[in-house]
């Protein structure tokens, strides 16, 4: 349906406005193959989640359309080292768990 293909983010089809999408460092390789074979790409990031076990070739470190989120202070550091721009903390909240009384 028309519908199913502009909610589809990886089809040829969809509006890139307003659109980002994040990729987790170990796929890294499908998002520039997206980037690549898109006319219209959406916005996207990748999350920084574990440097110490990426094992990734990388190397758009300069490229100003992508966007690095750390999930974590190393991660950013690391990220910035590389020669990224664009690099933000993204980081998921973790309520404090009240201690039993």
């Amino acid at each position: 349906s028309k519908v199913a293909k502009t909610m589809n983010p990886l089809t040829q089809e969809h509006s890139s406005a307003y659109k980002l999408l994040i990729w987790p460092e170990i796929l890294v390789s499908a998002m520039m193959n997206y980037l690549n074979s898109t006319s219209n790409p959406c916005q996207c990031a990748i999350y920084w989640l574990s440097v110490d076990k990426y094992k990734g070739s990388f190397q758009d470190w300069h490229r100003n359309d992508i966007i690095h989120l750390a999930q974590s202070e190393y991660a950013r550091q690391y990220v910035l080292k590389q020669g990224a721009t664009n690099v933000f903390p993204l980081k998921e909240y973790i309520p404090r768990i009240p201690r039993k009384l």
